[in-house]
């Protein structure tokens, strides 16, 4: 009787493990795989602390946002546009064959007496270049046939533009402003910029002040915009948005090397 006990003892052993694993088993599993997880995540989370260690681009990048950002402006401009007149003869006519009733159906307002003109606004960025003379260095599409020329320095203060040079073959202008405390980037040589250059962009894109993108350079000697234009364009894949324009490229040792 004592040894069929002892022959029959491991397999009520096994049936009550295989009974707790199937009533808890699933649990178990999960939370197994659950300390396999986390234990995965920080042995790379370790690793990560020893890879940041070896990082350069972040504190140059750094570096490079804070002597620029100063010298970068947001630039708003005011246009006078005028509106096209409204033409009565062609509402006489049209009362004339229709009476009232318009030709589609519904009865004939008369036309609003619109204003004559009215004020387009615009915006783009652009970079101090001569902080004594108050030079800023725009794209000449940003600022060209603009009645009032705002420029919004770094630290909030908004200037109004002394007067304006633009040149279009080169899509260049230059701002002049009266303000003391500025700060200004410096002019680099572009002939010395190569592709697979890093470079950042530097602007307000869409509004959004103090905006920095980084890219490298992807091509140099561009040609995009056709016959009339005095071109050597650096094309690069810098994030690059509607407001960008008249913004500075600037090489790692923070110099203007383009206006985006």
């Amino acid at each position: 009787m004592r040894q069929s006990v002892r022959q029959w003892a491991p397999v009520a052993a096994l049936a009550i493990v295989l009974t707790v694993m199937a009533l808890a088993g699933p649990a178990m599993l999960r939370q197994m795989a659950y300390a396999v997880e986390v234990g995965r995540i920080q042995a790379q989370r370790e690793q990560l602390v020893e890879l940041s260690k070896q990082d350069t681009l972040s504190p140059l990048f750094r570096a490079i946002s804070r002597v620029v950002q100063p010298a970068v402006v947001e630039i708003h401009i005011t246009r006078r546009v005028q509106a096209p007149a409204v033409d009565r003869d062609l509402e006489e006519l049209l009362r004339r064959h229709f009476g009232e009733n318009s030709p589609f159906g519904t009865p004939m307002l008369p036309m609003p007496d619109l204003p004559r003109e009215y004020f387009a606004r615009g915006l783009g960025s652009g970079v101090i270049v001569n902080a004594d003379e108050g030079y800023v260095l725009t794209n000449c599409h940003v600022v060209a046939g603009a009645d009032e020329v705002e420029v919004i320095l770094h630290d909030g203060r908004k200037i109004i533009a002394e007067w304006v040079r633009t040149d279009e073959q080169t899509d260049l202008a230059v701002v002049k402003i009266a303000a003391d405390g500025l700060i200004d980037a410096p002019l680099g040589d572009s002939d010395l910029v190569a592709v697979g250059d890093w470079v950042l962009a530097f602007g307000s894109p869409r509004g959004l002040r103090r905006t920095v993108t980084a890219g490298i350079v992807s091509a140099k000697g561009r040609q995009i915009n056709g016959p009339g234009m005095y071109e050597d364009s650096i094309q690069t894949d810098a994030a690059i948005n509607r407001g960008n324009s008249g913004g500075p490229l600037v090489n790692t040792w923070g110099e203007v090397i383009g206006i985006n």
